[in-house]
């Protein structure tokens, strides 16, 4: 047995390594191919974007992206680099293929380039723990990471952001936030940076700014005073903050009560109480959304007016360095309200909010200003084929992970664990349910302060047709993946919707939904926002290899369709 297993594996796994080593670098090349070296020339020195380049692949996209944040007239850049895509298999195992193309693209751009490490890699916590989940005996492993990536990019960066959004829970590997915790990762981490490269600033990390004081979440601002309580001023040359807007004008006065854009001044004033005057603050992601279903969200016209003024505004604070807007521009579209914050679409036309700021930063204006309309284009043959080949040894990959783990344990007398997902929830007799109660009509908060809407429905009808209660949370879109990952929750029920990127650790029940929501994506002739209906369907989602759950699932919405029950809680008929 063992050896016919062994048989029939070997050329699955010539296969994947011939991929490997010719098919994957013919078609996604690393090499570097830079331009000539470029300078930014622009009106409001401060003006930077956050890029998101973490999953773009291709070398061409990466140089076009970084030649609009320059046309743009930005002259900063932020972009976030994980640890475990650098170091996926181990302290001695180093991959900066990626990082390479992304830093040194910038900085032929003529971008100063603000970098920010986190993420965890598997080897460097426990299993099924999200990748937030930095234990203190692992600030070491995390501060040899930092001080490599200073050490081989040393001048090429402005400044390291050491985290994200620490105060939150989900991005603390859901565990109370800890300021004193995170005072001791910025002490093993400064140190060694500073040695790496001694002309980096070493950044606090941005704050996720709430006026909560619980276990999954504290204020900013006590957050920040603790942060000093705890010793950690040294250990820092400057404050990263995130300064959105949500539904408010730039110029609203700010109050710690307030989340409103110029609550960042308020972490100032805390920094200026501390002795730390003299450190300038970096907003590395500010700006507004104009999205259709969200509660936070303003209209087209309004997000591009905020946008402007809170830019003139920030460039007269002399305390800081630079306000970087979020974001740039998406890898693919992500068919939710993370489009609604690009300024550049995933084809590179350029948004209105891209033009808008074009227009006030960079002195070196189009002869002629041109309405635009996307125009969609069909893939090319060599691209449709490389798609196709990696699309399949990506699933052959994923197969040959669980044979080859089933082929160790023949040789080990180990024992592959069962599915037993659907037997944990009914023996717990409950359906643990994450949302973000900010999509109405799909999930919103009553007047009651509990979540309400299509999915607390639809939640509460899964629960009853697998026979237990169900235990519904909100909580930020930021952290629902990695709730459902680390086993804080059974299922995603929250408008959420098919991601390519996230196949190997997620699994998406048949569509429930089918939701038709306005964009924006152009400007027309007279420079006004132009929009256009987007179709989404809506999946529910678990963590991958939860099959039997999965099934159940499937089968409790093909029971809701068969009996109308889906209908009577969408308002929709039968639509697959």
């Amino acid at each position: 047995m063992i050896k016919l297993a062994a048989a029939g594996l070997a050329p699955v796994l010539a296969g994947l390594m011939a991929w490997q080593l010719v098919g994957q670098p013919l078609l996604n090349p690393s090499q570097l191919h830079l331009p000539t070296q470029q300078q930014v020339e622009t009106r409001l020195p401060k003006l930077g974007v956050h890029t998101r380049l973490t999953d773009e692949v291709e070398q061409g996209k990466i140089q076009r992206t970084f030649e609009m944040v320059r046309q743009m007239g930005a002259a900063w850049d932020v972009e976030y680099f994980p640890w475990n895509y650098i170091q996926p298999n181990g302290p001695n195992d180093w991959d900066w293929s990626h990082a390479d193309l992304v830093v040194n693209h910038a900085a032929r751009q003529g971008l100063k380039l603000i970098v920010r490490l986190d993420g965890v890699p598997d080897w460097a916590r426990p299993n099924l723990t999200g990748h937030s989940l930095l234990a203190e005996d692992r600030y070491p492993d995390f501060a040899r990471f930092a001080a490599a990536f200073a050490e081989r990019y040393q001048g090429k960066v402005a400044a390291y952001v050491i985290w994200n959004e620490p105060n939150v829970d989900y991005e603390w590997g859901y565990r109370k936030p800890d300021p004193a915790g995170y005072a001791d990762l910025l002490r093993a981490v400064y140190s060694r940076l500073k040695q790496a490269d001694p002309h980096a600033l070493v950044l606090a990390a941005p704050l996720a700014p709430n006026g909560e004081h619980s276990d999954a979440a504290l204020d900013d601002l006590e957050y920040l005073q603790q942060l000093y309580d705890a010793g950690a001023a040294p250990y820092f040359d400057g404050l990263a903050a995130h300064a959105y807007g949500w539904e408010h004008p730039p110029e609203e006065a700010p109050a710690a009560n307030a989340i409103n854009f110029r609550r960042v001044e308020l972490q100032r004033q805390i920094m200026v109480r501390n002795g730390d005057a003299a450190k300038q603050v970096f907003i590395t992601e500010s700006g507004w959304n104009d999205y259709a279903r969200w509660v936070r969200a303003v209209s087209p016209a309004q997000r591009i007016e905020y946008t402007l003024d809170a830019v003139k505004l920030a460039s007269s604070w002399d305390w800081l360095a630079a306000i970087c807007l979020w974001d740039f521009r998406l890898p693919a579209p992500a068919h939710n309200y993370n489009d609604a914050w690009t300024m550049v679409h995933f084809d590179f036309s350029p948004g209105p909010t891209y033009v808008a700021l074009q227009r006030l930063a960079s002195p070196n204006q189009p002869a002629q200003w041109q309405p635009f309309v996307e125009q969609p284009t069909e893939p090319g043959l060599g691209e449709q084929a490389a798609a196709s080949i990696g699309d399949a040894f990506d699933a052959l990959g994923h197969w040959a992970d669980s044979r080859r783990y089933q082929l160790g344990c023949l040789f080990s007398d180990c024992r592959v664990p069962p599915d037993i997902s659907l037997e944990q929830v009914q023996q717990a007799g409950v359906l643990k349910v994450v949302l973000d109660a900010s999509f109405p009509p799909l999930e919103t908060l009553g007047p009651d302060g509990k979540p309400a809407g299509i999915d607390v429905q639809l939640a509460q009808a899964l629960a009853q047709r697998l026979g237990v209660t169900v235990q519904i949370t909100n909580m930020s879109s930021d952290g629902l993946k990695d709730a459902v990952w680390a086993g804080k929750a059974d299922a995603i029920i929250s408008s959420f919707q098919y991601v390519p990127e996230w196949r190997k650790e997620l699994a998406y029940s048949e569509p429930y939904f089918e939701d038709h929501i306005p964009e924006t994506y152009g400007l027309d002739a007279a420079g006004q926002p132009v929009q256009r209906v987007d179709t989404v369907d809506y999946r529910v989602v678990v963590r991958s290899g939860r099959i039997k759950l999965l099934k159940a699932i499937n089968a409790a919405l093909d029971q809701m369709m068969d009996s109308g029950e889906l209908e009577r809680i969408t308002g929709q008929p039968q639509w697959r």
